[in-house]
């Protein structure tokens, strides 16, 4: 592509997605009891490490990207660009302050430069927004990056995020949920079925009685809304395969596509906890 594609952390993309299309990304950091890993500490957690930690009841936590640390990445990004452009596609901004931080220090950058940074507020998270990622990087082969940052706009707000948890203890701890409702979802084994509106905010749709329900539900409301203008699905979980691979079984039996199964990451998974299982894909708008 003639500009440099970029995003963060967040997306949950594997080492070899951001490979594919030479896509840069900046690092959010995570803290397990305090000590901090991944950003700019030079240390990390395994994901079988760091859910293990959650299941142990040591707590966690995240740090967006301050100002330093943007305008130290995207100075790095401008001086190997050769005169690119900078397309950036940020988490949502309603989930973390880091949208604003990049876009604040990209107003400072392009009144320096003479290559510019377009910054995407992309209203996704976890592969909701490594889908957009993807998606934007296969337009981006034969279009500007202005053109892309358009195409990224128009996009954003077809990404369908669709995702279960196992204990709702978690959600609550981050304010998700209230106690009583965590407390009692917890006792009668009612398992919230939540997306993503289009500001970006996780919203409660629906709820099963039981793991094996709330999966099905997710199945079902992927039929249902999935548009069949992108041939994708991607499928994310927190240290629970079995349940991914059985998601993707059911949905390439019904739909006839394969998804791509990922990891939810230690930024996401930190808020979600071990057990969150998610879908994501294109439909004709976020509406349920």
């Amino acid at each position: 592509m003639n500009f440099i594609l970029s995003t963060d952390s967040t997306c949950d993309l594997s080492l070899e997605q951001f490979a594919q299309y030479g896509i840069e990304h900046v690092s959010l950091s995570y803290r397990v009891d305090g000590e901090e890993y991944g950003g700019d500490s030079g240390k990390s957690m395994s994901l079988s490490d760091f859910y293990n930690a959650m299941r142990e009841g040591k707590k966690t936590g995240t740090s967006m990207v301050n100002e330093q640390q943007a305008t130290e990445y995207f100075e790095g990004l401008l001086d190997k660009s050769e005169g690119k452009d900078i397309l950036h596609v940020c988490f949502a901004s309603v989930l973390s302050g880091t949208y604003e931080c990049m876009q604040k220090v990209a107003n400072v950058l392009n009144e320096t430069h003479q290559n510019k940074i377009f910054v995407v507020d992309s209203k996704c998270a976890c592969q909701g927004e490594g889908l957009l990622v993807m998606l934007v990087a296969e337009y981006a082969q034969n279009h500007t990056a202005k053109e892309t940052y358009e195409y990224a706009e128009s996009l954003k707000g077809k990404i369908v995020h669709l995702f279960t948890v196992d204990t709702l203890k978690y959600l609550c701890a981050g304010g998700r949920v209230s106690k009583a409702t965590a407390t009692v979802g917890n006792l009668l084994s009612i398992k919230p079925v939540m997306c993503v509106d289009d500001e970006g905010h996780l919203v409660a749709k629906t709820k099963a009685i039981g793991r094996k329900a709330s999966l099905n539900k997710l199945i079902a409301k992927t039929i249902e809304k999935f548009s069949g203008e992108y041939k994708k699905l991607y499928i994310s979980h927190a240290d629970c395969k079995d349940d991914a691979d059985y998601l993707s079984q059911a949905l390439e039996e019904k739909l006839g596509i394969k998804a791509e199964v990922g990891n939810i990451g230690n930024v996401i998974g930190g808020h979600s906890g071990p057990g969150t299982v998610a879908i994501f894909f294109v439909g004709e708008n976020r509406t349920f």
